[in-house]
């Protein structure tokens, strides 16, 4: 499925294409309604320049507490 901004909505917001996809993945990836890398794809930049961006503009990574609990379990095991 695609969809497409029509240019004046575009021209309206002030803002050119490849601004208004980095917008939409930040709000896709706030929301939880994308993974990191899908939202970086989606803006069409790398996960780094992504990271970076949504730190630009105080947002954090998504991470949920099961996650965490994950992370500390492996770090553990491996005795760190």
């Amino acid at each position: 499925m695609s969809f497409t901004i029509p240019d004046h909505i575009v021209q309206a917001s002030h803002r050119i294409e490849v601004e208004m996809r980095l917008d939409l993945a930040i709000f896709f990836y706030v929301q939880w309604k994308m993974s990191l890398g899908k939202c970086a794809e989606f803006a069409g930049i790398s996960r780094y320049a992504f990271q970076k961006e949504l730190a630009n503009r105080n947002h954090f990574l998504n991470i949920s507490e099961e996650d965490i609990r994950h992370d500390v379990t492996m770090l553990e095991k491996l005795g760190i």
